[in-house]
């Protein structure tokens, strides 16, 4: 059974143990970090000589009879392109993918040296349904396995480093619905240390929601978080912008589709789940 923890780098202290023969053996222990260091190694390192990979699948035609077109991935693809290229990412886009050969592109990533790199950010812009399940252009896949191909344990090169996973996708046939309230406030180092195999995850969760996206326009998180992105990043935490965009598409999104009273009148509300250990800036940069 394989340990469920890993030793890459930071503080630790060794334990001697007596087992029942008598032998002492020793392990490694994480070793707590005192406030001062807590407070010390509060910001993702962000200044190393490359931003860092962004891996961008985006689908909008399918195999026959599988899933529909999605009209407006074309200018999601772009406007999220030339975003985090702004940023520093060195964008590769891939266009209507089959599974097998998406995960041979994964993989391929996975296995290259992201040592000098900042950080990692995969978006996927497809169809989805409940539980995670996604859409390459010819069969359905578990979300899981893009994210899980970039643990510490599986790429020690990102180990310590913010990975960010953007699935644009419906999460299912639920539709957002929505409440009137009765007043609206606006005011309202060396050494090594042991990380979860899964820490420094920054991804959009699929809950079993309708995703909502314009045949024109593009879909209505990804062109907030790019908005928001254009004119936070260079100033704002990361956790706060996506705040941003959250409250821009709670509350300034709202669906017109009167030929479907169903669908007429719905909302958005994204979801994000988050295993970022510090805080994670775009401003810090030697590149």
């Amino acid at each position: 059974m394989r340990s469920p923890v890993r030793y890459i780098g930071w503080h630790a202290c060794e334990q001697i143990l007596v087992g029942h023969d008598g032998q002492r053996t020793s392990h490694l222990t994480s070793s707590p970090f005192t406030e001062d260091e807590l407070k010390k190694y509060c910001k993702y390192k962000m200044n190393h000589a490359k931003r860092g990979i962004a891996l961008i699948f985006n689908h909008e035609r399918f195999k026959k009879n599988t899933q529909r077109r999605r009209r407006g991935a074309a200018e999601d693809g772009r406007v999220l392109s030339s975003t985090v290229e702004n940023l520093g990412f060195e964008v590769r886009l891939h266009k209507n993918k089959k599974w097998s050969k998406m995960k041979k592109i994964i993989s391929r990533v996975a296995k290259e040296d992201h040592s000098d790199h900042d950080c990692l950010l995969v978006a996927i812009m497809t169809h989805g349904k409940k539980n995670g399940i996604l859409y390459a252009r010819d069969c359905p896949y578990d979300a899981e396995e893009v994210w899980n191909s970039f643990t510490a344990e599986k790429v020690t090169t990102l180990a310590g480093k913010p990975k960010i996973f953007l699935f644009q996708a419906c999460r299912g046939k639920k539709l957002e619905e929505s409440t009137i309230i009765k007043s609206f406030s606006r005011d309202s180092v060396e050494g090594r240390f042991i990380i979860p195999y899964n820490v420094d995850f920054l991804m959009r969760v699929l809950s079993g929601y309708y995703s909502w996206r314009n045949k024109i326009e593009g879909s209505w998180f990804i062109q907030d978080l790019c908005k928001d992105l254009n004119e936070y990043a260079r100033t704002e935490e990361m956790l706060s912008i996506l705040t941003n965009t959250l409250r821009r598409v709670a509350y300034t999104r709202c669906s017109n589709v009167p030929t479907d009273p169903d669908k007429d009148g719905r909302q958005e509300m994204p979801v994000f789940s988050s295993t970022l250990t510090k805080l994670l800036y775009f401003y810090e940069t030697s590149h």
